[in-house]
């Protein structure tokens, strides 16, 4: 008997409900506050500054969503501040990625990359604009940061576009994202 391609993935995504709904039924969250959280964090000082970052660079890579970092960031830090530190950070992630791609597992990651992408290598290779739109659309999506990894696009061009790409989702993510999310914690008791 095998399993399902995907079930690992299910198996994951039911313990960490599981896990999330054993701690509210607890009573885990009752004295949860996001300011305090939030605090402590900050206490840290610069210290936390190169936790987040490595931290966003490092598991990002391995199939946490880069959303997730940008709006903890928010949640944490001013605006400015969390803008600066999750683009930095983005950018730490793609060139792991890109990293991983180009001097680790090429041939792995060559016979890995959806054929859907590769319609665009060609487009990505010309210049600036497509890299940065292309980045724009997909941000850190896994399979689109190994495509550009495996493309040996030259690394001022692709820090530069990557940059640029990044820099619209994680404002959309720390201002907009990050004002909806506070409201929703609120709306749940738990600002």
């Amino acid at each position: 008997m095998t399993l399902p391609r995907h079930a690992g993935r299910i198996a994951a995504v039911v313990a960490v409900v599981s896990l999330v709904a054993a701690l509210v039924v607890s009573g885990a969250f009752d004295d949860f506050s996001l300011e305090r959280t939030a605090d402590r964090v900050r206490g840290f000082g610069p210290l936390g500054f190169v936790v987040f970052l490595l931290a966003f660079a490092f598991v990002q890579p391995l199939g946490v969503s880069g959303h997730t970092f940008v709006l903890a960031a928010a949640l944490v830090w001013p605006p400015w501040l969390a803008f600066g530190l999750s683009l930095v950070g983005a950018l730490g992630s793609a060139l792991v990625n890109v990293g991983f791609a180009r001097w680790v597992a090429f041939d792995w990651v060559q016979a890995r990359i959806p054929e859907r992408l590769r319609k665009y290598e060609g487009w990505l290779q010309r210049g600036l604009s497509g890299l940065v739109l292309f980045r724009m659309l997909t941000f850190t999506m896994h399979p689109a940061q190994l495509l550009i990894g495996v493309m040996r696009i030259p690394l001022p061009r692709l820090i530069a576009g990557t940059a640029i790409g990044f820099a619209p989702t994680v404002a959309l993510d720390v201002w907009f994202g990050g004002a909806l999310l506070r409201r929703l914690l609120a709306w749940l008791g738990l600002e």
